[in-house]
């Protein structure tokens, strides 16, 4: 087929919100891709890391998102994925796989060790011919080994239309406050392929390149719906990419379009509190939501020092309920750069617990001997063990496959025979 079309979602992130509400929207704006998708009679789909937001998601998100993606599979519409950094496990024993087993995702991640380099095979979709391939997203930047490694040879000699899938930053393109984010530079990326299907950097981004048969495009398409509450201040909304490829004079030329996906409306409010009492602040707060509001969601980021009282007398738990009240889909504050006076005096500087884990780790992991493993980034492997290490018990999983299921996720991570 010389004219095709395809989708390209990254970062679902199912089962990311505490919130019910927001956990649903999760849910509904990836059901709205997948519409979207097959409205516009694409194809295939890519789906390029963390569909959900963990290695094994609740019983409840996997049985609708099993829903969704027979959509797919009653209109021949394959959807080819990759595991991305919060749905990946070491084992080996994700989700992902059990969808792959059932048909209804296809894991393009797939390949051998040939001499100490690895070789991924092509999977090749049967209607286009089109052929992709990927790597896997891993907690702390680990798969950037793997790039290391990388057979990329195999890879760029092969003929027709290629896409590579991935689920890292890359580090001469990470945007302003992901300086650093852990990355791999665009050198490792195989080349000679038409589109590079990017994940796990939550924002929209597309790089035109030049190769031999044709235009290259190398995108993030942002998640399908923001994941926290910074990203519903910057985000706002879900995003998608719909490609579509045409055949001319011996060259594919692809041209994307980016798919916004419906959902409430998100009303940001910043609000400087600085030099008030807490009676001010509290007469403020509801003065400012006189507006329409009804079924859109309402962040409040609020800072600055009280002059008096304490933050404890501000009635936040009283202003939400009048935001519900009024109508409001979603209500969430942020109260991180909220101080006052008696708070101040005893205050030191702390980070939050991530930065905080994070800073300590980089600072000591020289200190560790861990040469054995024969790894150059002892940080990422030190996060990566921490991180499996937190996995809680499944529900209704006996205490010895729990402990099995660790124990085979750390063996993994320590390459231990």
């Amino acid at each position: 087929m010389n004219n095709f079309k395809y989708s390209h979602i990254a970062d679902c992130h199912i089962g990311g919100w505490k919130d019910d509400k927001m956990k649903n929207m999760s849910l509904n704006c990836f059901k709205k891709a997948i519409e979207i998708s097959i409205e516009n009679n694409v194809n295939f789909i890519l789906l390029a890391g963390d569909l959900f937001n963990s290695s094994i998601p609740s019983v409840d998100n996997l049985k609708e998102v099993v829903k969704i993606l027979r959509l797919c599979l009653y209109r021949n519409i394959p959807v080819y994925t990759i595991a991305g950094s919060h749905d990946f496990s070491p084992s080996g024993k994700t989700i992902i796989e059990v969808l792959d087993k059932a048909g209804l995702l296809i894991n393009v991640s797939r390949g051998n060790i040939v001499n100490d380099k690895l070789e991924l095979d092509f999977t090749v979709d049967k209607l286009t011919n089109v052929k992709i391939t990927g790597i896997v997203g891993k907690r702390g930047g680990l798969e950037k080994n793997i790039f290391n490694n990388l057979n990329r040879e195999k890879l760029e000699i092969e003929n027709n239309y290629k896409i590579f899938m991935f689920h890292t930053a890359i580090t001469e393109i990470k945007p302003a406050g992901l300086e650093k984010m852990d990355s791999t530079s665009i050198s490792t990326l195989p080349k000679q392929f038409n589109y590079y299907a990017g994940g796990h950097v939550h924002y929209v981004f597309k790089k035109e390149m030049k190769i031999n048969n044709g235009n290259s495009l190398l995108t993030y398409p942002g998640p399908t719906y923001p994941n926290n509450f910074k990203e519903l201040e910057d985000l706002k909304k879900g995003t998608f990419w719909i490609a579509n490829v045409e055949f001319n004079n011996n060259e594919y030329k692809t041209n994307i379009e980016l798919i916004e996906i419906p959902s409430p409306e998100v009303k940001c409010y910043n609000i400087d509190i600085d030099g008030k009492s807490v009676n001010e602040v509290n007469n403020l707060l509801f003065e400012l939501f006189d507006e329409n509001i009804n079924n859109k969601i309402i962040t409040i980021r609020i800072y600055g020092q009280i002059s008096s009282g304490k933050i404890s007398e501000i009635n936040f738990k009283k202003l939400i309920s009048y935001l519900y009240e009024k109508g409001s889909y979603f209500v969430t504050i942020n109260t991180n750069k909220l101080k006052s006076k008696e708070f101040v005096k005893y205050k030191i500087h702390i980070k939050d617990n991530i930065d905080l884990e994070k800073s300590i780790i980089d600072e000591h992991s020289d200190n560790i001997n861990i040469d054995f493993l024969n790894t150059d980034n002892k940080s990422a492997l030190i996060k990566t063990l921490i991180n499996s290490l937190n996995t809680n018990k499944i529900e209704g999983e006996k205490i010895n496959n729990f402990e099995e299921r660790i124990f085979d996720e750390l063996t993994n991570i320590l390459e231990i025979e």
